[in-house]
């Protein structure tokens, strides 16, 4: 299984791709302590490709994604389809309107991580050159 993020952007997998951003993301420090900052633990469930969902934890000086499978408590779920994920992450739906308008569900408590995916969808777009928090992300 590949381990650096260049590798695993490279898989075409939405949940693959949002790990890698996270991993990245934990890579710069000013990126890392604004989503350390959320505190945030939260699951991504892919309603149909149940393979492509992810547990994010922010809940650490450094953040980490692990697998779908992980059993990790967390304090907020969000559920999506795997097609809607993948266009969130290539910019062309917006994760809060989609929690507005019923095309993803969620639990728990998730305005503090929509303001930090912004880094996440720009680390996870295949054209990305990061530098830091400056730009899109910020």
């Amino acid at each position: 299984m590949p381990t650096s993020p260049e590798a695993i952007r490279a898989q075409t997998g939405p949940g693959a791709r949002l790990r890698a951003a996270v991993s990245e993301a934990a890579a710069v420090p000013e990126s890392a302590a604004r989503l350390a900052a959320t505190g945030m633990t939260v699951r991504i469930m892919v309603s149909d490709a149940p393979d492509e969902g992810a547990v994010l934890l922010f809940d650490r000086a450094t953040p980490i994604a692990l697998d779908h499978d992980a059993d990790d408590p967390v304090a907020a779920e969000i559920v999506l389809p795997e097609a809607l994920l993948t266009q969130v992450l290539d910019r062309t739906a917006r994760l809060a309107v989609a929690l507005i308008d019923g095309r993803a569900s969620f639990t728990g408590p998730v305005r503090e991580f929509l303001r930090v995916l912004p880094i996440l969808i720009a680390l996870a777009s295949p054209r990305c050159e990061f530098e830091g928090i400056e730009g899109e992300s910020s």
